[in-house]
């Protein structure tokens, strides 16, 4: 049997930054304390994913994009935010022209 006349469908939803409780509840329980010793680098992740969740999307955005995505039949579902969107468009630019990757994301 074909794929194309399959009636199963996937989607793979690749979502940015949502605005949840993840870190405060991940500070609680991975770390065992909000002031766990991350090291310099783990300490600047923690402080991007922070302040990124805090504006992130509303958790009810992101299910809007994907329920609809899903009724779109669409494979991929990317409910991001601009910056994020635009990151992605450079990575894909470097890989079709085999650059080497830019040191950060475009502003």
């Amino acid at each position: 049997m074909m794929l194309e006349q399959s009636p199963v469908r996937a989607s793979v939803v690749c979502p940015g930054l949502i605005k949840t409780a993840l870190m405060q509840t991940s500070a609680e329980t991975s770390l065992g304390s909000p002031h766990a010793d991350l090291g310099p680098g783990g300490a600047l992740m923690n402080q991007y994913l922070t302040a990124g969740i805090e504006s992130g999307l509303d958790p009810s955005v992101v299910a809007e994009a994907v329920f609809q995505g899903i009724r779109d039949e669409r494979f991929y579902i990317i409910p991001a935010q601009p910056e994020l969107l635009a990151a992605m468009e450079l990575r894909l630019t470097e890989l079709r022209e085999q650059r080497n990757p830019s040191a950060s994301p475009p502003a």
